[in-house]
């Protein structure tokens, strides 16, 4: 049987052979190469000694250093790698506008859902979920549509509560984490018109201000 010359520790390019792999299902014989970027390469031996595969892909890859995506300022390439099946992609190291230092492959720099660091990610992705549940501005705008009294409410009437020691209605106001008192009233009338009157000053304001107030 005909014997192959190794080309462990040969060159070819940018590629440097460190290993040998199983060949493929046509017989030819595949190679691990290390490219001078630090990024790594399975050729064959014709697409080596045919001068096909000199790197990793990298000189097909534009410099992005000093770019700006997203939130991310490209720094420039770094030394990590980003495990993509059974090859790596380069990473670059980049500062987003919070100050931290991440890495990205390009692809995800690229994704507007993915070019900032992770702690940004985290409020992102909290923030788009706050809007798909109809919170602006930290207001939830179901909630203030919604009159319906919780299950602990006694008078039937939100925001109003019976006070058996003084016999009296209480009404208050919740709003963007504030609390509002209205005061106590003999009559559940003058409370619940006290309630309303705080209603259309406070919900009023705000649905005209987010351009809400027709919908």
């Amino acid at each position: 049987m005909r014997e192959f010359p190794s080309l462990i520790g040969k060159r070819f390019g940018k590629l440097t052979v460190v290993a040998q792999l199983p060949s493929t299902a046509r017989g030819q014989r595949r190679w691990l190469c290390k490219c001078d970027c630090g990024g790594e390469h399975i050729a064959t031996s014709g697409n080596l000694n045919s001068g096909r595969s000199t790197n990793c892909g990298c000189k097909k890859s534009p410099d992005l250093t000093g770019k700006v995506f997203g939130k991310l300022t490209v720094l420039g390439r770094s030394d990590k790698r980003n495990p993509r099946g059974a090859r790596t992609t380069p990473m670059w190291e980049c500062r987003c506008e919070c100050g931290n230092i991440t890495y990205k492959a390009t692809d995800t720099l690229t994704n507007p859902d993915e070019s900032m660091c992770r702690d940004c990610q985290g409020k992102f992705a909290a923030e788009i979920a706050r809007k798909s549940a109809g919170f602006v501005e930290g207001t939830q705008l179901s909630k203030i549509r919604d009159m319906t009294p919780s299950a602990a409410n006694t008078s039937g009437y939100r925001g109003i509560y019976y006070e058996s020691k003084f016999d009296r209605y209480r009404a208050q106001i919740i709003f963007q984490r504030k609390r509002y008192y209205l005061g106590t009233y003999k009559n559940i009338e003058d409370a619940i018109k006290a309630r309303q009157r705080a209603e259309e000053d406070l919900y009023g304001a705000f649905l005209e201000k987010v351009g809400a107030a027709n919908e």
